[in-house]
Order: C-alpha cells, then sequence, then structure tokens
C-alpha cells in the first residue's frame, strides 16, 4: 500500500450480498477523495461490524485496529511490527476468526489486530493483494481462503468504483457495469539495475506515456514506460521526479509556490486533465480529482495537488496510479494469471454478475493493443522527456 493523503469517510454504510452464485459482492463507501471503505463485514463469535476500513489492493493483510474490533491480547501469537502510509510503527497480533457477511461466512480468516486506535485516520485495511508482501508469516489471505474454503472457484476480483453504487465482487465480473469487451494487460515485474523479480509483489501495469491536455493541447510529460501500481488503497499521483516536474510545469492554469509547493488556481485547474497509457489502454482523469487544500490568495483559491515524488531504484520500484481512475473504468484483477481487464463504464443498469470458474471468463475480452510491449528495463531519469518552464508562476507568502 501506498498511502498519500487519507481523509475518513463518512457515509451511509452498504450491506454485503451472499454468495449465493460462486461469488462474494461486497458493497463500497467512496468517500469525496476517492478512499474505498469497505462496510457491514462482520468478524469473530460477537460478530463485530466493521467501520473505517480500507480496501487495499496495495497490501496483503486484513488489519484491524481497537476502534473497529475489541480483543483480548491473550488470544493471539505470534506478535509482528507493521506500518502503513504515513503512520509510525505499531504491533499487531495475528487472530484466526469468522469473518462474515449476509448469507456467507469465510471461516478461519487470519487477520492481524492492533490496540492502535487508527492508522492515518482510518480503522483498518483490508489487503487484499499478492501474498508475496503478507506482512505476517506465509498464510492464505482473503482472496485465497475465499477460493479453498469454495466461496468461489477462482481467485479474480473485480472493482467498480463509480460515483454511485460501488462494490468490489470476488469470483465474478458484474458484464453490465461496463460497455464494449475488457481489456487485458500484464501485470509488472519490479525492475532493478542488474535484475527483475521473478515474482510479483505489486497489481501494476505498464504506463508508457503520460500526457496532460489543456483545452486544445496535449503535452508529453512522460514518454518512458514504467511499471504503476493499481491501488484502492492511494489517492495521490506518485511520479518519478522529472515527470513531476514536467507535470507541474504542463499545468497551464496559474501557479503560485509556498516554499518548494506548487499551488494552482482551482478554477483554471477544470480545463485540464491527465491521460495514462497503459499498453495501448488510454485512461483520462481530470486534474481535479487530484486537488487536495485549498487557500485564498488576493481573492482567488489556489490548491495543492496531491502529487509526489518516487525516486526508482532507491525507495520504490513502482511509481503509483491515483485510485481516482477506479471511477472512470471498471477494473478486474487476476492474481492468478498476472493480468488486469479493464473497460470504461456503461450505464447504470441492472446487475449481471457472471461467476468467474477459471483463466477463461465467461465475457468478452481482448488484448490491449500493446500488450506484449512491457517495462523490462530499470527507469533512468536521464532518458525522460523534458517540458520547458513557462513563465506563469510567483512565489507567495501564507
Amino acid at each position: 500500500m501506498q498511502l498519500v493523503y487519507l481523509l475518513v469517510a463518512l457515509g451511509i454504510y452498504g450491506q454485503v450480498f451472499a454468495a449465493s452464485g460462486g461469488y462474494v459482492e461486497i458493497p463500497l463507501e467512496r468517500s469525496s477523495d476517492s478512499m474505498y471503505y469497505v462496510e457491514s463485514l462482520r468478524v469473530g463469535k460477537r460478530q463485530q461490524e466493521l467501520k473505517n476500513v480500507i480496501l487495499d489492493t496495495g497490501s496483503a493483510d486484513v488489519v484491524l485496529t481497537g476502534s473497529t474490533y475489541q480483543y483480548e491480547k491473550s488470544l493471539f501469537t505470534p506478535e509482528y511490527v507493521a506500518q502503513y502510509g504515513s503512520s509510525e510503527p505499531f504491533e499487531m497480533f495475528q487472530q484466526n476468526e469468522t469473518i462474515s457477511g449476509n448469507g456467507w461466512a469465510l471461516k478461519g480468516a487470519t487477520f492481524g489486530v492492533t490496540n492502535v486506535s487508527d492508522i492515518d485516520s482510518f480503522y483498518g485495511v483490508f489487503g487484499i493483494g499478492y501474498a508475496t508482501i503478507e506482512a505476517m508469516d506465509p498464510y492464505e489471505n482473503f482472496p485465497m481462503k475465499l477460493e479453498s474454503q469454495g466461496l468461489i472457484d477462482y481467485q479474480v476480483y473485480s472493482v467498480s468504483g463509480r460515483e454511485s453504487h460501488s462494490s468490489i465482487i470476488f469470483g465474478g465480473i458484474d458484464s453490465g457495469a461496463y460497455k464494449g469487451p475488457l481489456v487485458k494487460t500484464q501485470i509488472g515485474f519490479e525492475v532493478g539495475p542488474s535484475a527483475t523479480r521473478e515474482y510479483h509483489t505489486a497489481t501494476a501495469v505498464t504506463v508508457s506515456s503520460i500526457k496532460v491536455a489543456s483545452h486544445n493541447s496535449r503535452t508529453s510529460i512522460s514518454t518512458q514506460k514504467l511499471i504503476y501500481t493499481l491501488d484502492t488503497g492511494s489517492n495521490g499521483l506518485m511520479l518519478p521526479e522529472p515527470v513531476y516536474t514536467n507535470l507541474v510545469t504542463a499545468i497551464h492554469a496559474k501557479k503560485q509556490w509556498h516554499d518548494d509547493t506548487p499551488l494552482f488556481h482551482q478554477d483554471s485547474l477544470a480545463a485540464e486533465s491527465l491521460t495514462f497509457d497503459i499498453t495501448g489502454f488510454p485512461v483520462s482523469i481530470p486534474i481535479t480529482d487530484l486537488i487536495d487544500e485549498c487557500t485564498a490568495i488576493r481573492g482567488a483559491q489556489y490548491c495543492t495537488l496531491r502529487i509526489g515524488i518516487v525516486d526508482i531504484g532507491t525507495n520504490s520500484y513502482v511509481a503509483t496510479l491515483p485510485n481516482s481512475i477506479f471511477k472512470y473504468i471498471y477494473t478486474v484483477f487476476d492474481l492468478q494469471d498476472n493480468q488486469v481487464f479493464m473497460a470504461p463504464y456503461g450505464p447504470l443498469a441492472s446487475k449481471s454478475i457472471k461467476h468467474v470458474s477459471n483463466t477463461h471468463f465467461p465475457v468478452e475480452t481482448t488484448t490491449a493493443p500493446n500488450y506484449n510491449d512491457v517495462y523490462s528495463t530499470m527507469y533512468q531519469t536521464s532518458d525522460e522527456t523534458t517540458v520547458h518552464r513557462s513563465s506563469s508562476t510567483k512565489n507567495c507568502r501564507r
């Protein structure tokens, strides 16, 4: 999980649907800044209902805090130290209990519990990523356990993160949620200076290029391939330094600077967007999706953006896409065959959930145009394109 900026979601919590057709559907509550929370799940003999627990495709463990799950330490063994996002390291204890919803129950589910009140302002992490990054000793995590107990037949899950009726379906695909075929791309490997990792750790895909669009102009801010995580637990865009610099330069909105932080004229940002080329499948988001905090400067609103820098090869081998992309594309994760499938949403319609039993999906699929042109050589900042600076910047005091 690469959590950048987090806010606790407030809202109405949905019900969990039964696993009546070989799948488990869990509604999600989407906060105003695109964070996704699982709700109305119950844990243990006392049926404790989970609250403010974030869905996280970027980590592998379910971790619950004392704010949502009451426990007795004497019951738990062994003990681990974990850290998420900007949180301080904390102790957690392994627990095996039933996690249930309406009409289904997953017995002996393994999760971590801690007595801290929150982790970056939320009460738990519902990690469903690759088991290779589990914080505890190897075990069957939530998707694996669903399959081994027969609640689903295949470890695939589909995320519908649109403005309303958000949900995640384990073991199934809602063919009524999107239009056109699902477009398949490969989940990428981390690449180092001398070798490529031989197993997957992140739900990351190859991004071939990134462009900023404003009015009738389009500016390339990255032309070098790199893997970017599709992480429901991160609402910020994390970029290599030259791409970050290019983005700040390419945005046409008027800028002010506070120390080293750019602030952008809020109204002008509405005309600008970002397009990520995922092996030939374009995904666009408005830059306003990245607005963080705003302040008045000489009568106008200027805003910071949820953007940050990763140093490829030093503090990370992957960059991160913002989870607002789930507002625009239906996304299916196949962690057994190491594929991601994407399609734009269609009009809201009745659900048509298809049960998935193997790699041959019961819906139409196609491969991305550049499916085989994947990230294979470590990203080099010196090879990145450069966007020349404009003069529309000023320094400011707040």
